[in-house]
């Protein structure tokens, strides 16, 4: 009987119920999303214009709907001052239990203005700089003598017109 007591008690403290954060420090970064069940409660930018949202309820009688809801309205929020649009990918539900409080999961995917992907200023520059690498190889080619002027020119437009696209 003591063992469990302790287990639950342990359980109880180990869930750390934050409310300070916000979408906007969603962007800061993109994470590492190799064990997403450790993830605390806030807003993630999960890369390729998704995002995961983590509600965790204050007890057994929180309501899902009125957690979901909430979300919902800042998600809305924050896409009508951006001018970005949205959509939910997933919704799960973990309900309370021992130990355990209610946990809410929303996943959006977002998009542009223009109905492309958000892509975050941090996959802008990798993409970017990616690009750049590329463009450097086919230079180097062309140095060589292995392409022609015309065959460079034929594969570096389309790597140089990305790489416009992406400047910040």
């Amino acid at each position: 009987m003591a063992a469990f007591l302790v287990c639950f008690y342990v359980d109880l403290i180990s869930q750390e119920i934050t409310n300070n954060a916000t979408i906007e420090n969603a962007f800061a970064g993109q994470m590492n999303t190799e064990d997403l069940s450790s993830m605390k409660q806030g807003v993630y930018y999960l890369g390729n214009g998704q995002m995961k949202a983590i509600r965790i309820g204050s007890g057994a009688s929180s309501d899902f709907d009125e957690m979901e809801s909430e979300m919902h309205q800042r998600m809305k929020n924050y896409s009508a001052q951006n001018n970005i649009s949205y959509r939910v990918l997933t919704t799960e539900k973990t309900p309370s239990g021992i130990g355990v409080y209610p946990r809410l999961v929303i996943t959006y995917e977002i998009f542009q203005t223009n109905g492309l992907p958000y892509v975050s200023p941090q996959e802008k520059i990798q993409s970017r700089d990616a690009l750049i690498v590329e463009l450097k190889k086919l230079k180097e080619l062309l140095d060589l003598g292995i392409l022609t002027d015309e065959e460079f020119e034929s594969q570096a437009r389309p790597l140089k017109n990305k790489i416009k696209s992406l400047s910040l």
